[in-house]
């Protein structure tokens, strides 16, 4: 007999409370149709939203007014766990009938508030990933779970938000080799601040497949959900369309591939100028496939792209030396960071997809899964390898992802796009 699992799609939502600055609590749950929780390896701040039918005058009566909080329980495999938002404000209102009404209740994480209260203005001396911890702490009440930084840095922050500060931080953090960070959050992981190499080198946490044939077996084992059902059920993308597909003049015009930098010292009165060819950096960066998408053999005027550095140029001031020689200022180390991150965000375009699976809470911004695309022919029994596309599959990051729970069927289910910056199969 086969071993009995619980459906990938299955979650119970035991609890909606929402309570307000009063002390009134409410449970909700009957009225909530649909929970969705929102990540972004672009954003360290969760969002969400509620789908209402209120026939209660819940809207009115609580009343909802952008400050209330919203504590969620679920069971998945008999463990009880919640998260809490805080409402932002009601979209979407629309009469369903004399004594119904329909709408939107917005969230974000309560970082989101505390942010927005907080001015940080103080100096800072340390590597990033030190200095970045305490500002979470102090300002967000947060724990940030981050790698080692490169570099020693003294500077002073001039009120500026948290979140601002953060992000500030993360877009000069980088590896001893000049590997870009990214800080990002995720419903089951948290804050985190991870190099592009840690993220690209990390084991693929599944298989996808946008098509697999029905696994042998009845009605009754994909009811119960048993083994076989559960391992092709949780590899099986429902839904799955492309995005894009290498837009290659879009992304060589914002220095995917080549760009200038330029750090002008104002206290020695210099100038350092770096040029970033891709081709020349390709096999000291982390890439997800072997091959790069810009082919050698494409030219402008007989000149390859990556040697047209004037496709972008930014020009950074500093003052050299200012905190002495044990430490880095802010826009001192720019050429070793910032063409870097700017050809991973617009290269990591190449290729996008958009899947819906059933829920897994081990997927988040972040994650690698392995995404098996097949070619639009005719599949050869003799040569099933044929008909897999050697160029487009293959590890692909987690970049944007929408938790999608229904309470009233027990059904949880994530949508997500994923990326890629590289080929596995060069051109013929």
């Amino acid at each position: 007999m086969s071993k009995l699992f619980t459906s990938p799609s299955k979650v119970d939502i035991t609890s909606v409370m929402i309570s307000n600055t009063m002390g009134k609590e409410l449970e909700i749950l009957d009225l909530v149709t649909e929970i969705n929780v929102y990540e972004s390896l672009y954003s360290p701040i969760l969002k969400g939203s509620l789908q209402i039918v209120d026939a209660a005058g819940v809207l009115a009566n609580l009343p909802i007014t952008g400050q209330e909080v919203i504590t969620i329980q679920y069971t998945r495999d008999d463990l009880l766990n919640e998260f809490t938002f805080h409402t932002t404000n009601v979209t979407n209102v629309e009469n369903v009938n004399d004594y119904t009404v329909s709408y939107i209740i917005n969230l974000v994480q309560e970082m989101f508030i505390r942010n927005s209260v907080s001015l940080v203005s103080r100096a800072y001396s340390g590597d990033i990933k030190t200095i970045a911890e305490l500002i979470c702490e102090d300002y967000l009440f947060e724990i940030l779970d981050a790698e080692e930084t490169a570099g020693n840095f003294k500077f002073v922050i001039p009120n500026w938000t948290p979140i601002r500060t953060l992000k500030w931080l993360t877009n000069r953090a980088r590896t001893s080799d000049n590997v870009p960070f990214v800080l990002y959050n995720s419903l089951m992981g948290g804050l985190q601040m991870r190099s592009i190499k840690s993220l690209f080198e990390q084991p693929a946490v599944t298989e996808l497949y946008p098509k697999l044939d029905p696994v042998e077996g009845g009605a009754n084992d994909i009811m119960i959900g048993t083994e076989a059902y559960y391992s092709e059920a949780a590899k099986t993308a429902g839904l799955f369309y492309p995005l894009e597909i290498a837009p290659t003049a879009e992304i060589i015009q914002k220095g995917a591939y080549s760009s200038t930098t330029m750090v002008i010292d104002t206290m020695n009165k210099n100038k350092k100028r770096f040029n970033f060819d891709y081709e020349e950096q390709f096999n000291k960066i982390p890439h997800l496939g072997k091959h790069s998408v810009l082919s050698k053999g494409f030219t402008v005027d007989e000149k390859k792209i990556n040697e047209y550095n004037t496709t972008t140029q930014k020009v950074y001031a500093h003052s050299g030396l200012s905190f002495g020689e044990a430490y880095n200022d802010y826009n001192g180390t720019t050429n070793d960071s910032v063409p870097f991150l700017q050809s991973f965000m617009e290269s990591i375009n190449n290729y996008r997809y958009r899947i819906g699976i059933p829920g897994r809470f081990d997927i988040e911004v972040g994650s690698i899964v392995d995404l098996q695309i097949n070619k639009n022919k005719i599949p050869d029994a003799n040569d099933p390898d044929e008909w897999v596309d050697k160029r487009r599959s293959g590890k692909h990051i987690v970049t944007v992802l929408r938790h999608q729970f229904q309470p009233q069927h027990s059904r949880y289910s994530i949508t997500m796009d994923v990326a890629r910056d590289t080929m596995d199969l060069d051109y013929d």
